[in-house]
């Protein structure tokens, strides 16, 4: 049986003491995610864990309330600010390092004494491959999180599209889908999203523009099957706000016909909050369909490729500038 904070107020909420029951538990579930090489967690995510757990309500007003909560327990240093991101507002950096001239040449001999031996990672995991794939996420908070897994490990592009994508949006994106589409390759695209009214009829007109450019289309989650799979039936939200905003939601009628006349939202944040192995496997099993180990070992295994002959092409490098000083 899960273990429950919650005693009813007369309006049918609970009365809760952030500071000494909800806040200690947040902090012992980001601890046990860190150590099982999940390092970083979003507000989103970290709620729906509590509301799994029947540890609050899954209504907007508990939302805010936590995210309050854990704003204090980060500036009393309770909570380390860096354990929960905030995936929706990016910085665009600069680069601004400097290095004196000493310290450039420097710099540029150590790499090229390395190249010989590091010149293989340098090569793209994708480089020669039939397909190409990017997974695409609908919402941009959720893009970190998908690249914690992939962008490493698989070196495939995320693409938060963040909802109803504009016209520059698409148009950026399908000029970079038709370049490899030009280059020979499928192109692949693989998506992820909330299962609401909007969400299907969003990956409805996304399948329809991509299939009209040959590119292949995939949904891979949230879809209707998942809900169950994953266990996420009951993170649907009955907030009254919520509520109405589905109501009024013009895709909401298709929705119900589809869904035995319920309306309703699971976030796609649910599932990677509360079953993270499982969006993990989904990520990397389905990006390594259209991998193809043969090529890319071929390519690894290349003479050419090799230490020894990287080496050969640094020393004549070398000796060919040394001349010309």
């Amino acid at each position: 049986m899960k273990a429950s904070l919650l005693h009813n107020n007369i309006d049918g909420t609970s009365r809760l003491d952030w500071k000494h029951e909800i806040v200690p538990r947040v902090k012992q579930i980001l601890t046990d995610r860190r150590n099982k090489g999940i390092p970083t967690s979003t507000l989103r995510g970290i709620f729906y864990i509590l509301v799994s757990l029947n540890l609050l309500e899954n209504l907007q007003q508990r939302y805010k309330s936590l995210s309050k909560a854990l704003v204090a327990a980060r500036r009393d240093r309770v909570i380390r600010d860096d354990w929960i991101v905030d995936e929706s507002r990016n910085i665009i950096e600069v680069y601004d390092a400097y290095f004196d001239p000493g310290q450039e040449i420097t710099y540029l001999l150590e790499r090229l004494e390395k190249l010989p031996e590091e010149y293989i990672k340098s090569i793209p995991r994708w480089y020669n491959q039939t397909n190409y794939v990017e997974v695409w996420v609908e919402k941009n908070a959720m893009a970190g999180v998908f690249s914690s897994i992939l962008t490493k490990s698989r070196q495939v592009r995320i693409v938060p599209n963040g909802g109803w994508s504009s016209f520059s949006f698409e148009s950026k994106n399908m000029r970079r889908l038709r370049y490899y589409q030009a280059m020979g390759k499928e192109v692949y695209v693989q998506y992820y999203g909330d299962y609401d009214p909007s969400g299907v009829r969003m990956v409805k007109n996304l399948e329809g523009a991509l299939k009209r450019m040959d590119i292949h289309f995939e949904q891979v989650a949230i879809v209707k099957e998942q809900i169950e799979q994953f266990g996420l039936e009951e993170l649907t939200n009955p907030d009254p706000a919520v509520m109405a905003k589905l109501e009024k939601d013009p895709n909401a009628e298709n929705f119900r016909v589809e869904n035995n006349g319920e309306l309703f939202q699971i976030e796609l944040d649910a599932l990677s909050a509360l079953r993270p192995d499982d969006l993990k496997n989904l990520l990397e099993e389905n990006v390594d369909e259209y991998f193809d180990e043969d090529i890319y070992s071929r390519i690894i295994s290349d003479p050419k490729y090799s230490a020894s002959h990287i080496r050969k092409l640094v020393n004549k490098g070398i000796k060919e500038f040394t001349g010309l000083l």
